[in-house]
């Protein structure tokens, strides 16, 4: 699939029996001679919003062509269909990457992301190893990094030196020194 199918498609929504329940066509996610995955999915409407649920069946297919017999059903709630397109983007771009390990992905496709919710030490550490990368430096200069990511870089400095303090602290500690100019150096 090229990005140009993945960034604008059709869907089809249709109403049901129920006033309150729309669905779409099933989804086609794999296929071979055996079987077939398909993606069914249904908007519920409450009094203060709509939910998107889904469900997930694996179907077999006899010789005599695709009856549908379901072997395998996976329902997702709303929330649970939220977290799983959340997630999928996330871990598909990684998937280039060989080496197992933590991976930080940040969607900038605005122009902005939210670290909040991440250990700043963490993310800066990451991004870190990725402004150290060449050429990268380079293509930020003079991009607007946002007020979270210059926080988050602030708060992580400022911490390492805290722990760098403590390490000399507790060397000049244990090393029995006492004398007040060396703890003001």
């Amino acid at each position: 699939m090229n990005n140009q199918s993945q960034n604008a498609s059709i869907v089809n929504r249709k109403s049901s029996a129920k006033e309150n329940v729309g669905y779409i066509d099933p989804i086609v996610l794999s296929e071979n001679t055996k079987t077939k995955v398909v993606l069914r999915g249904w908007y519920i409407r409450h009094s203060n919003h709509t939910e998107f649920k889904a469900k997930i069946e694996s179907l077999a297919k006899p010789e005599l062509g695709w009856i549908e017999i379901p072997e395998k059903t996976i329902n997702l709630s709303g929330e649970a269909t939220a977290k799983l397109a959340a997630e999928l983007p996330k871990c598909l771009a990684i998937s280039k990457e060989e080496d197992p390990g933590e991976y930080l992905t940040i969607k900038l496709s605005d122009g902005t992301a939210n670290l909040e919710q991440l250990d700043p030490e963490r993310v800066v550490s990451g991004l870190l190893e990725v402004l150290n990368q060449e050429g990268v430096a380079q293509h930020l200069n003079g991009k607007e990094l946002g007020p979270e990511l210059a926080k988050a870089l602030r708060y992580s400095v400022r911490l390492t030196e805290m722990k760098t303090a403590m390490l000399e602290l507790r060397g000049l500690l244990d090393g029995g020194v006492t004398l007040e100019k060396e703890y003001q150096a």
